[in-house]
């Protein structure tokens, strides 16, 4: 690249982006519950795992619960962070049922007090399939079941769908701003004031972020033990909202080994399956799915 090139990229770096795409992604085991104009992010209680936000430029710790709170009627409270910026509203919230583990139902809420923290933003215009991973889900007598027709029809979700999602907006207006709106007493909040969205090297530039939560494991969740923990907290942290209407933590759950070439062939002509890790020491997450509640 020329000095010239580079001095042009850090000009459009530098400047204020008015309107541009602003991407969201996340990585972890989490719950979406989408609802009118607003998508809530909920991440379970789970042992040693920590979330922080990510940009080009920053790396952010986020604090939140290690164990249930009091309820909120009893003084208890809980870890909320809210992404705000100005967009333009589009139609529905795009997504595809047979790329993520999706419900669509009304739901009331998870209350903060039995997530580790809840992250709000604005519905996105799409939500994108990433990272897919084998699963077998059985709906075993629950209630409620993912919008997948084949999957609903069989009660069997047998292929792979997302543990990582993309929340795409395609038109922010507006610097973002995240604020750590809630926090339990005699603690600090998170503060974000110095976090620069903007990606670098990229003309035109859009905004994008990470949000992640992750165990800090030393080794690979070779057994799928934490992926199993995390999406059973998941699903209890679900149906403890509404028990009688949302019994998903009674799903029979089986994670297909990601250590061996999975060929097992597909029905209605699809390519075979074949899923594998490349051998090497490097860092992985636990590969529990998302579960995305769409209200219809």
């Amino acid at each position: 690249m020329s000095d010239k090139q580079q001095e042009t990229i850090e000009k459009h770096e530098q400047a204020d982006i008015h309107h541009s795409q602003l991407i969201l992604d996340l990585n972890g085991p989490f719950v979406l519950h989408v609802k009118n104009d607003k998508v809530c992010i909920h991440a379970p209680i789970c042992p040693e795992h920590f979330a922080n936000l990510l940009t080009d430029t920053n790396d952010i710790s986020m604090s939140g619960l290690t164990e249930a709170a009091l309820p909120q009627d009893e003084g208890g409270e809980g870890w909320v962070y809210e992404l705000s910026f100005e967009l333009k509203r589009s139609g529905m919230c795009d997504s595809n049922p047979k790329e993520m583990l999706r419900i669509s139902y009304p739901f009331v809420g998870i209350p903060e007090t039995n997530c580790g923290f809840v992250f709000i933003a604005p519905r996105p215009d799409a939500i994108v399939a990433l990272h897919p991973e084998p699963i077998w889900i059985h709906q075993h007598g629950s209630q409620r079941f993912v919008d997948d027709q084949a999957a609903a029809k069989s009660q069997i979700v047998d292929g792979a769908r997302a543990r990582g999602l993309r929340l795409v907006y395609n038109d922010c207006y507006s610097k973002p701003k995240v604020e750590n709106i809630c926090f339990p007493a005699g603690q600090d909040p998170v503060c974000f004031d110095k976090v620069d969205f903007r990606t670098k090297g990229l003309h035109p530039a859009y905004r994008s972020m990470t949000l992640r939560f992750a165990a800090n494991h030393a080794t690979s969740d070779e057994h799928h033990e934490d992926a199993y923990n995390c999406f059973q907290n998941m699903r209890v942290m679900v149906a403890g909202s509404d028990p009688e209407n949302w019994d998903i933590d009674c799903w029979r759950v089986d994670f297909c080994s990601l250590t061996r070439e999975h060929t097992r062939a597909r029905k209605d002509g699809e390519e075979p399956l074949s899923l594998f890790n490349l051998t090497g020491r490097h860092p992985n997450d636990c590969g529990a799915l998302m579960l995305v509640i769409q209200e219809p």
